[in-house]
């Protein structure tokens, strides 16, 4: 078993480093979403349960509190199936019943945003969705 990155090896290194190599590139090809907007209320047991009813969860990550108060979170599924059921169910809607809804996003490389992408929109009606203006 070798791994032709140098970068791969070096940080896999130690006794069982095949092992741990083959776990975290297993986790990477791993059909995952990242959940965003998530209140700050809803715990990391409530996201897991909410989207275990849609496949079996392989991998849970809680990423970093955002500066609004809400959280995110990198839920992947044992296949792509599942996780597009989830991702075309649960996004737009509310965990728990007194929450905002979610955003359900296929994960995606930081590379792949340009900043230049950006819109900012004014002026806009109190009464609109976020699902509306997607």
């Amino acid at each position: 078993f070798f791994f032709s990155s140098r970068r791969r090896h070096t940080r896999c290194s130690g006794v069982s480093w095949a092992r741990r190599c083959v776990q975290e590139t297993d986790l990477k090809l791993l059909p995952t979403l990242y959940v965003g907007n998530v209140d700050a209320q809803i715990k990391d047991q409530d996201i897991i349960s909410y989207f275990s009813q849609y496949g079996k969860v392989a991998s849970f990550k809680p990423l970093k509190l955002s500066d609004d108060g809400t959280k995110s979170y990198l839920v992947s599924y044992s296949s792509a199936t599942e996780a597009n059921q989830a991702q075309n169910v649960t996004d737009h809607t509310k965990i728990l019943t007194n929450s905002k809804p979610v955003r359900v996003y296929w994960k995606k490389s930081r590379r792949d945003f340009k900043t230049e992408a950006n819109l900012f929109l004014t002026n806009i009606d109190m009464e609109i969705t976020e699902k509306e203006l997607e």
